[in-house]
């Protein structure tokens, strides 16, 4: 974890905030961002994955692309004015992958 703090400080600065719970667009369901950084213009939203098997060609599983596409809709409604951007960190590797 100290690694992924050194190498991406910027998810982890005052702006941002861990473990955000928020109700999922157009369900029941209750989805929980691990990273949500919100910015003057645009609102980051980050997902840690510890899977051992990491996508080496950069193809993200269908599964974690939804997950994303999720949380951004329900960050769009309480952020309409702002640009929604998300990625994955991939924890093993340090990885950073924009999704969007």
């Amino acid at each position: 974890a100290q690694k992924t703090i050194e190498t991406f400080p910027e998810f982890f600065a005052s702006n941002s905030r861990a473990e955000v719970s928020i109700h999922m667009k157009n369900s029941n369901k209750i989805g929980i961002i691990d990273r949500l950084i919100v910015g003057e213009d645009m609102v980051k939203i980050i997902d840690f994955k510890t899977d051992s098997n990491i996508p080496k060609n950069g193809k993200i599983p269908v599964k974690y692309i939804e997950q994303l596409n999720n949380y951004a809709g329900a960050i769009k409604q309480i952020y309409p004015n702002k640009q929604v951007k998300t990625a994955i960190v991939w924890v093993m590797e340090n990885r950073l992958d924009w999704v969007d």
